[in-house]
């Protein structure tokens, strides 16, 4: 990393500890570098095409590409990455996660469960972890709209790259029956750009990457969805007044229009809607799904208090969850391995109270901080700011991640698990962007002479462009304060 060092002294303190308001990085001035964004692309794009495979270990060759590709990003990410500043909550989030992956393979192995499915598993938990990682160092040494327009392509990629894998793999799609599988990894995070465009303004991949998302949880009949909506668009919901904006108000009439023309045209999805709502329903009057649920989670908690060992320890990465059928959907019994419907008891679950207290108290504290994030932003009328709006971003994410937690596993599915390590480190990596998001209008530069000002021109000539275009944002931001 290049600095730029004034040489005079009075005029340089000031400006260096201006410069993060304006998107420089604490400590000096900087030139940005786009070689740790390529990697990133690399990594995550890596897997975009991933797939659930019908029998286990069906598609283990497709994998293993795309996690050595992910390596290999990720290790010339670790070689060209130049800084050094420290992302508060990082260190803390990266020690819980791996004490719950060491607890539950350990576990695993003293209780004789297949080696490859603990890997397995732990696959998912390693891209949360090493995902999270890399997106909040990234912001410390990136353009912040490099990085906000790359992630938009990446979430457009991954929403729609399921779909027609599953369209090419069984030749058509029947909307008679599909359901979750053709929902990309994306999922959640694309559908936090509903909140976002209350806050700020969408770009036009943004709101395409909206637009198919909410197409798509359409057609999989899929409600947990419009719970997550519902989570992370709660927190500005406060501030109705305030994000009640023209442009917002325009985009939800468009959405609604869109929907309405497509339940229109298709009225097999309307009724599957309709029946999934109001006749999915078992002998005793309750949700067939919500009894499937309970039953496993029921599972889960015995498990749990079933001795000290376990209760401490867990069951291992691999550790199988039995749920009930009812008659209406088969009737039977069946299991599943290693995260169940429910992932915060299934982390217990794996690698007990020991190994995923400390987890479960961070993800939980981080889900907090995220609602604080939408909160500030509501009330408080912002500029269209791209660090900002990653912030607001990786709020959503988070909450929603947290949210659909409590209906699903995040864990099993690998595409999921990256983004909710992205949305994880936006939030984490941008609480230093945004504690310094405001320019204090008093803080004013000392005046340089007239040999400082020949200076300043003879160093304005040595600076990079980049650095002259945040040094006309700063002189803009103290024009119009806030």
């Amino acid at each position: 990393m290049r600095r730029y060092d004034p040489q005079h002294e009075n005029r340089g303190s000031w400006v260096q500890e201006q410069t993060s308001v304006v998107g420089l990085r604490q400590g000096g001035l900087y030139e940005a570098r786009s070689t740790p964004l390529l990697c990133f692309t690399v990594m995550v794009g890596a897997w975009m095409f991933d797939f659930q495979a019908d029998a286990s270990g069906a598609g283990l060759s497709y994998q293993l590409v795309f996690l050595a590709v992910y390596l290999l990003g990720l290790i010339m990410y670790l070689i060209t990455e130049q800084t050094k500043r420290p992302t508060p909550g990082l260190g803390v989030f990266g020690a819980s996660l791996m004490l719950y992956l060491l607890v539950a393979i350990l576990s695993g192995i003293a209780q004789g469960q297949d080696f490859y499915i603990l890997l397995r598993q732990g696959l998912s938990v390693f891209l949360y972890g090493s995902a999270t990682v890399v997106t909040a160092r990234l912001l410390a040494q990136c353009e912040i709209h490099k990085i906000r327009k790359t992630l938009a392509g990446l979430c457009l990629g991954f929403a729609v790259s399921t779909f027609f894998i599953v369209l090419l793999g069984k030749g058509g799609i029947d909307l008679s029956t599909v359901r979750f599988e053709i929902i990309g990894g994306s999922t959640i995070a694309a559908l936090g750009y509903l909140a976002c465009a209350a806050l700020f303004r969408l770009r036009l991949v943004e709101t395409a990457t909206l637009i198919v998302t909410l197409m798509l949880v359409f057609i999989s009949i899929t409600r947990t969805y419009f719970l997550v909506i519902l989570a992370e668009t709660a927190p500005i919901v406060m501030s109705l007044r305030r994000v009640l904006t023209f442009r917002f108000i325009m985009i939800a009439v468009f959405l609604a229009m869109v929907a309405g023309a497509y339940a229109g045209a298709s009225s097999q999805l309307t009724d599957r809607w309709i029946d999934h709502f109001l006749n999915s329903r078992d002998s005793q009057g309750g949700d067939i799904t919500w009894s499937t649920r309970t039953s496993e989670t029921d599972y889960m908690l015995g498990a749990i208090v079933d001795g000290p060992a376990r209760f401490l320890f867990g069951n291992g990465l691999a550790g199988k969850m039995y749920y009930i059928i009812p008659r209406e959907a088969g009737g039977g019994e069946n299991y599943d391995i290693g995260f169940g419907h429910e992932q915060h008891v299934s982390e217990v679950f794996d690698a007990g109270v020991l190994g995923a207290g400390p987890l479960l108290f961070v993800q939980f504290q981080q889900a907090f901080l995220a609602l604080l994030v939408l909160v500030r932003l509501s009330f408080k009328r912002q500029e269209d700011r791209d660090e900002l709006f990653l912030a607001a971003w990786g709020a959503t994410i988070v909450i929603g991640f947290i949210t659909t937690d409590f209906l699903s596993s995040t864990f099993d599915i690998r595409g999921a698990s990256l983004w909710y390590g992205i949305g994880t480190g936006l939030l984490l990596g941008s609480r230093g962007l945004l504690s310094q998001s405001v320019v204090d209008p008093h803080d004013q530069p000392p005046a340089p002479s007239r040999a400082d000002t020949r200076g300043m021109a003879a160093d304005a000539q040595r600076v990079p462009p980049a650095v002259l275009r945040r040094w006309q944002a700063l002189k803009q931001a103290k024009s119009n304060p806030q």
